[in-house]
């Protein structure tokens, strides 16, 4: 079943939750400030397997000692069980941009991903969606370094 842009959640409501959940193929993350540290996190699907890879930038790697460090997901939740919690972030909600245009230095944030063939993009500085705690709970289940 196909989705376009505008899908409401009445259309996914109808359609039996094993029908679209984990429709996700791609998920970029990054957030981080001036000096670290700064974390990425960026999952693919293709040919049928995921590949996963997060990673530390650490006051290290800002004073260009040291490479980004890897970050190794907890041993206890495996990624389908982790991302069959996706639709309950709600993350489709949330607007492109979010801004505090009273704070010039701080924390900013993007978030790309790809949801039934649509591709979504949302990020911030200094400010964010609600539901953003939700969303850190969900990445810090998985990758606990990750703040």
């Amino acid at each position: 079943m196909n989705f376009d842009t505008k899908s409401s959640q009445e259309e996914k409501a109808q359609i039996p939750k094993d029908e679209y959940t984990i429709l996700i193929t791609r998920l970029s993350f990054y957030i981080g400030g001036y000096g670290g540290p700064s974390y990425s996190l960026e999952l693919s699907l293709s040919d049928g397997k995921w590949q996963e890879k997060a990673l530390l930038y650490d006051r290290a790697y800002y004073r260009k000692e040291a490479p980004p460090q890897p970050l190794f997901p907890s041993p206890g939740l495996s990624l389908a069980a982790w991302l069959s919690e996706w639709d309950e972030l709600n993350v489709s909600s949330w607007k492109e941009r979010y801004e505090n245009p009273r704070c010039l230095d701080g924390t900013q944030w993007s978030l790309e991903y790809e949801e039934n063939g649509v591709r979504h993009e949302s990020g911030g500085s200094n400010r964010h969606p609600r539901g953003w705690r939700k969303f850190m709970n969900w990445l810090h289940k998985r990758y606990p370094e990750i703040r």
